[in-house]
């Protein structure tokens, strides 16, 4: 199993568990010399801060999440001085691969805050199809505002992903 694998594994768990994703923190942990140039590594640890689901919380749909998902990353926030939490952690010099992680806390926000997403097409929304979605809005959103090259590559030619220190 890749390490990418195993973080949506560990999502789910979470959210079948009853627990609802309320943040996330990025800290820096690691020297900034010490992260090297051959590979994406982490500098920061991304703490994702959960709460237990409310028991009555109904199933959510697709559309509406998404919809939540985007709201959360990018509408103003007054206790962030007017910015979206995207541009508070870029302000915070957090890049590459610990924004996405970083970003992924706010949006699961959405999507966990539900026992289960419905397709408005019919099925669910798996874990791993909703942390795609939140991939397409973030990695465009820090690649427009980074002078330094984001490594990212495609997976099954429309997955766009980080490499996350051999995650993906």
């Amino acid at each position: 199993m890749h390490r990418h694998d195993a973080w949506q594994s560990l999502i789910a768990a979470l959210i079948r568990s009853g627990a609802a994703v309320t943040a996330s923190w990025p800290i820096q942990t690691e020297m900034v010399n010490k992260v090297t140039q051959k590979r994406a590594n982490l500098s920061t640890s991304v703490w994702i801060v959960c709460r237990k689901r409310d028991p009555n919380a109904l199933p959510g749909w697709e559309d509406p999440v998404l919809k939540h998902m985007r709201s959360l990353l990018l509408d103003p926030r007054e206790e962030l001085g007017g910015k979206n939490i995207l541009r508070y952690f870029f302000d915070l010099h957090v890049r590459g691969a610990d924004f996405l992680w970083a970003g992924l806390g706010p949006a699961l926000a959405a999507y966990s805050s539900h026992p289960y997403v419905k397709k408005t097409g019919g099925g669910y929304l798996a874990v791993k199809d909703f942390l795609d979605e939140v991939r397409k809005l973030v990695l465009p959103y820090v690649k427009k505002r980074s002078r330094a090259p984001i490594a990212v590559h495609l997976r099954h030619s429309t997955n766009l992903s980080s490499r996350m220190d051999g995650m993906c």
